[in-house]
């Protein structure tokens, strides 16, 4: 598959302009209903400055339904793992797409 030269451009503008991430730093890459090629551009471009990529693949469709159900000490315990995971990071890049047939 041929990589659009805009989306590895635009994984270069935001790992080395808009969050500069520097070796040894951690990325989270949280990316919902996004094309796969964003985030595979993403994760080299984290690696090509030396930093540690961490990905967060989410579907909105899925992600509605849990939360739809979801008790109060479970909204608790989600939060506490989020929290506990953005203080590992030094940098996040979230991308958000859609389900357009």
């Amino acid at each position: 598959m041929m990589t659009d030269p805009r989306t590895t451009q635009l994984a270069q503008s935001l790992v080395n302009y808009s969050c500069r991430v520097q070796a040894g730093e951690h990325v989270l890459l949280d990316l919902i209903d996004a094309p796969d090629n964003i985030g595979i551009q993403l994760i080299r471009a984290v690696r090509a400055v030396g930093g540690v990529p961490h990905v967060r693949l989410r579907h909105s469709r899925i992600t509605a339904e849990m939360y739809a159900g979801a008790t109060d000490a479970q909204y608790s315990s989600i939060a506490s793992f989020e929290l506990d995971e953005m203080k590992a990071m030094q940098a996040y890049i979230a991308i958000r797409g859609s389900q357009n047939s």
